[in-house]
């Protein structure tokens, strides 16, 4: 079951434009402070890769048509799409390498 999704955080106040630079800018504060304070290991570069893939996707759909995709339906409570997929799995993994790492 395809759902589009128009509404994004903060879209009450912040246009599309703004929106854009704002997410690129967190994840590449994000991604330096991931890069500099925690331990590396292939689990979590994995993760930042995942996470950076996803975000650029949702970043680009959102862009581009101005809503994303979402194809797949968990229990009628949670829609997702493979980028959304992407973000949680890497984030999973960046904190599971942070916590295996302490």
């Amino acid at each position: 079951m395809n759902r589009l999704e128009c509404d994004f955080i903060l879209s009450h106040f912040l246009e599309i434009r703004e929106f854009a630079a704002l997410a690129i800018i967190i994840t590449a504060v994000f991604s330096v402070s991931y890069l500099k304070l925690v331990v590396r290991s292939r689990v979590g570069d994995m993760g930042l890769i995942f996470l950076w893939l996803g975000a650029f996707g949702n970043l680009t759909e959102r862009v581009l048509f101005s809503c994303v995709n979402d194809y797949f339906s968990f229990f009628t409570l949670f829609n997702f799409n493979v980028w959304d997929i992407l973000v949680t799995i890497g984030s999973l993994l960046i904190l599971w390498n942070i916590w295996k790492k302490r």
